[in-house]
């Protein structure tokens, strides 16, 4: 089974399209389209990871919010 292309996982985990990927990064939709056909700079995959690793650490934080008894 091949790893899935992180443009598009960061996409479909984020909830957004590739052109709001784009603006996000302050970058082309071209550059987006290079990107996901798998032509990715070790920059761009490092913060299309921090983009992933950020929601999950908001997920986390949020459940302990919950857990605690913080939203009432």
């Amino acid at each position: 089974m091949t790893e899935e292309n992180i443009v598009k996982r960061v996409c479909k985990e984020l909830n957004i399209t590739q052109a709001e990927l784009g603006r996000q990064l302050d970058v082309p939709a071209s550059t987006i389209n290079t990107w996901a056909s798998g032509k990715i700079p070790k920059m761009a995959e490092v913060a299309l990871t921090l983009m992933l690793e950020n929601k999950q650490q908001k997920e986390i934080l949020e459940a302990i919010k919950k857990s605690k008894g913080f939203y009432r």
